[in-house]
């Protein structure tokens, strides 16, 4: 009896460990930010399940009711652990802790994401193993698409049904009319006119862009930009006027390009454009809202579609040099501030990095 009972105990306090490594394209500030932000609050885990519910540096994730929270948290990583253990939050171990790490290598982050517990018995430890190993290592998946952008990338069958409904919309008398509309109007349209978002808080507006549907119409307007551009151009540049001047548009626009090292032209009502303006505010920057300038704001975001083939907004500027919107472009101003880029273009040393989408 005595040396199974010994092998009882031995298997009672046999402690598990789970260890799963992801490059991710990003500096490690950002790295753990986006970890902190995308993972632990919204819950992107790439699996079909409900974002967890929020509280302080606690979290219940629900189904199956489990209570997690962060008990620690340094420079370079974040250690947190279940507090309701057992079979009815379908986690059944006596102890949990899982520590996440962000050490710096070559221009980008080595995350290393560990798991420690100690199951009931063996078939706890069986069920264990395979949850830790499923969950764990899809988010560090979907972290890693998030941090190089490819989680902005729509799948061939989402690209085909996206394409579809432009063509439908391209030709739609809708568009006729709100194309007509903006001919005639003596300032920039836009489609988010007439929208909630006019009367919306800025940080109402920054939860819809961070949201599964704000980023479902990020993906949308990405490939609208790829899909419509040449045609989208003509109709900005037509909307512009019979006056429109492209040659004195252009000298504009590069004036006020040049007016800060960073220069975001914008959209009054655009939750991205608000995102944008957030994010370069400890930038040496400058807002161009093409809104309240009447028919040269007009002529402006013309004179942005020749230059760069886009008509949405934000449309940034780094020293001069068109970068694309927020999350799309070339590369974009979230991708280059979360990869250090922004600060080694605008010779600074590593800057905060703001926590914004």
């Amino acid at each position: 009896m005595r040396p199974l009972l010994l092998l009882c105990c031995l298997a009672h306090t046999t402690c598990v460990v789970f260890e799963t490594t992801r490059t991710l394209a990003v500096r490690p500030q950002a790295a753990k930010q986006l970890w902190l932000c995308e993972t632990w609050r919204r819950g992107r885990y790439g699996l079909p399940l409900p974002p967890p519910i929020n509280l302080d540096n606690e979290r219940l994730v629900v189904p199956p009711g489990l209570r997690e929270a962060i008990v620690d948290e340094s420079e370079d990583g974040v250690t947190y652990q279940v507090l309701n253990p057992g079979w009815l939050s379908l986690y059944p171990v006596h102890n949990h802790r899982g520590t996440v790490r962000f050490d710096a290598v070559q221009n980008a982050t080595k995350m290393t994401w560990t798991v420690d517990y100690e199951p009931f018995d063996g078939f706890a430890a069986t069920w264990t193993a395979l949850l830790t190993k499923i969950i764990v290592s899809s988010a560090a998946d979907e972290l890693d698409k998030i941090a190089s952008g490819q989680d902005q990338v729509p799948s061939p069958v989402e690209r085909f049904v996206i394409r579809r409904l432009l063509d439908w919309f391209r030709d739609s008398e809708l568009v006729q009319q709100e194309h007509a509309k903006h001919i005639a109007s003596p300032t920039v349209s836009h489609l988010l006119k007439g929208t909630p978002f006019v009367q919306a808080e800025d940080d109402r507006k920054l939860s819809f862009a961070s949201s599964y549907l704000g980023r479902l119409v990020a993906r949308v307007v990405k490939e609208e930009g790829e899909y419509l551009s040449e045609w989208k151009c003509e109709k900005i540049v037509e909307a512009a006027g019979l006056e429109f001047d492209a040659a004195a548009a252009l000298n504009d626009l590069r004036a006020e390009a040049a007016r800060a090292d960073v220069v975001v032209f914008s959209f009054t009502d655009c939750p991205w454009c608000v995102a944008a303006k957030q994010l370069v505010r400890a930038y040496d920057a400058v807002d161009v809202d093409l809104e309240p300038l009447g028919p040269r704001g007009k002529a402006l975001r013309a004179a942005i579609a020749l230059e760069t083939g886009r008509t949405s907004m934000p449309a940034v500027y780094v020293r001069g040099e068109a970068i694309g919107g927020y999350t799309d472009g070339m590369p974009g101003l979230l991708a280059l501030h979360r990869t250090g880029e922004l600060d080694r273009r605008l010779g600074r040393g590593e800057g905060v990095v703001a926590e914004i989408l």
